[in-house]
């Protein structure tokens, strides 16, 4: 066998290992998971089941459509990082919309005390400093490597 398609059949082995493990890793979390569900009392699961869909049906109805509406009525028209960037600025907004309002008077005990208005500014400011850096890089090669013109 070549040298080439030695190394190519040592890759392919790995990554054949690596996604048995991964597999087994699933199926183990999802079998714990079952056995913890079966522990808990029936009122509890369907409580579940009931956030579980509405989760759903609260992401296809509501925040889907307005992310979806930010970027049509905006965000297409701008510069691409500038979309994407926008566009991962108000689905940040959107779903930090439950928490930003009510932060010093959480009725929901679950809800972890965290300063939620910083945390989101944080992710903003990350959003749009990646955004520049990879716009500066991308600006950078184009300078250095100009596209051949075909006729």
């Amino acid at each position: 066998m070549p040298g080439g398609m030695a190394k190519r059949r040592t890759g392919l082995d790995r990554t054949v290992v690596l996604r048995g493990l991964l597999i087994l890793g699933g199926v183990g979390a999802i079998g714990f998971g079952v056995m913890s569900a079966l522990e808990r009392p029936f009122a509890d699961l369907m409580s579940a089941a009931l956030w579980f869909g509405g989760g759903i049906a609260l992401h296809d109805g509501v925040f889907a459509p307005i992310c979806l509406a930010a970027w049509f009525l905006v965000l297409r028209r701008l510069p691409v990082w500038v979309s994407v960037c926008g566009f991962l600025s108000v689905v940040l907004i959107v779903l930090a919309i439950p928490v930003l309002p009510r932060e010093k008077s959480l009725p929901n005990p679950t809800v972890l005390d965290r300063n939620y208005v910083l945390g989101v500014a944080v992710a903003l400011a990350i959003v749009w400093t990646a955004g520049i850096v990879v716009q500066l890089i991308r600006s950078g090669t184009a300078r250095r490597h100009p596209a051949a013109i075909t006729s």
